[in-house]
C-alpha cells in the first residue's frame, strides 16, 4: 500500500509516532521512515537551492 505524503504527515501528527516501517514484498520490513526524514525531505522540496 502506498501512502500519500499528506496522509503520512497527518499520521505522524495524530498518533504521536515518530517512525513508521516501510513494508515491501512478502510483508517484510525493508526500511523505516522517521518524522525527521519526512520534514527534511519536505524542506528540500520546498527550497531545492538551499
Amino acid at each position: 500500500m502506498q501512502r500519500h505524503l499528506v496522509k503520512l504527515l497527518a499520521l505522524f501528527g495524530s498518533t504521536g509516532h515518530h517512525h513508521k516501517p516501510i513494508i515491501g514484498e512478502g510483508e517484510r520490513q525493508v526500511s523505516m521512515i522517521t518524522q525527521s526524514d519526512l520534514v527534511a525531505s519536505l524542506a528540500r522540496a520546498a527550497d531545492p537551492g538551499a
